[in-house]
Formats: structure tokens, C-alpha cells, sequence
């Protein structure tokens, strides 16, 4: 109601129209939040912070390609962040383009040698398209990077398999499984 009044009285308030899509988001109406993300970012165009929110929710809700273009104009202001390359990058492999992916990936990686997410992912990416090898060598990094991660030991493990690595994929395994 608050934001609402707001922007009855300045409907040119970009702030008013991020305040009010979390609002909506938050009484779980997406479509609707996603209108005023959506107005925050039309209103004030370098306002990533709205776009970054469109994203996400869109990604949230399945819609893998609204997702990506509004990850790919908040890259346009944000050159080089590796978490909006990262999101990019899950967008793409959604979508099933994973040669994009990757890309996106990568640049995660050279802009933030050490973030293991996007380790994972790529070797995510590789392993869909059956690069066994390929996927198990960032799966090891992302494991070197964070080695309490268990999704990661599993990747490594089904990569190991996959290559016929039998006494590999059971220690991976095995160590996905370990008590913590």
C-alpha cells in the first residue's frame, strides 16, 4: 500500500517500483513483481539492481530466456562481475546452449580464479555433452577450491564413472556420502 501511494503521487519513482515488486514477491505474485522490476529498470535503464531482481525471479520462475537477456544488460553496466556471468551461464545451459554456457563460465573464471561454483558448472556443462574428461578436470578444481562440498565429490564421482575410472568413482562416492 505504501509503495503503491508513492507512486500514485510520482509514478516516475524507480525506487517506489523496486520497493513494490520485492512487496509482490514477497505475497508470492511473481507475474507482478516481475511488472515492477520491470518499471523500476524501464524508469532508470543503468539500475542494475532492479534488473539483477527481474532476473533472478524470472530465472525462479522458469523463464530461462527473460532471465538471460536482463543477466546479459546488467553485465552491460557491470562488466566483469563473475556472479551475473555465473547466472548468465545457468541461463544458457536451461536453454540448452551450452557452448554459451561455458563461455560465461569461463569468463566467471578468469575474473574470479577461485570461485568454485562456476568450476563445477562448467564441468556441469561439459559432462551434458559427454566431454567425461574434460568435466572431471574442473570438477577436481572445484573440489581443490571447496573440498566440503559433497555435489561436487558426486560430480567427480559420475565424471570418474563415465570414463570407466571405477576405483575413482567409488572414493568419490564415498566421499560425497562422508558424515561431514
Amino acid at each position: 500500500t505504501l509503495h503503491q501511494a508513492i507512486i500514485d503521487e510520482d509514478p516516475f519513482s524507480y525506487l517506489a517500483w523496486h520497493n513494490l515488486g520485492h512487496a509482490l514477491e514477497h505475497l508470492q505474485r511473481p507475474e507482478e513483481a516481475l511488472e515492477a522490476y520491470e518499471y523500476a529498470f524501464l524508469i532508470k535503464d543503468d539500475y542494475v539492481e532492479a534488473k539483477l531482481d527481474f532476473a533472478d525471479l524470472c530465472y525462479e520462475q522458469e523463464q530461462y530466456a527473460r532471465a538471460l537477456d536482463a543477466y546479459q544488460e546488467a553485465l552491460e553496466n557491470m562488466p566483469g562481475d563473475a556472479q551475473i556471468s555465473l547466472c548468465a551461464g545457468l541461463c544458457c545451459q536451461q536453454l540448452e546452449r551450452y557452448e554459451e554456457a561455458q563461455l560465461a563460465y569461463r569468463t566467471a573464471i578468469k575474473t574470479m580464479p577461485d570461485y568454485e561454483d562456476a568450476y563445477y558448472h562448467l564441468g556441469e556443462s561439459l559432462g551434458t555433452q559427454g566431454k567425461w574428461a574434460e568435466a572431471a578436470h574442473y570438477f577436481k578444481h572445484a573440489i581443490t577450491l571447496y573440498p566440503e562440498e559433497a555435489s561436487f565429490h558426486c560430480a567427480a564421482a559420475e565424471a570418474a564413472f563415465q570414463l570407466n575410472d571405477w576405483k575413482e568413482a567409488e572414493a568419490g562416492y564415498q566421499r560425497a556420502t562422508a558424515p561431514a
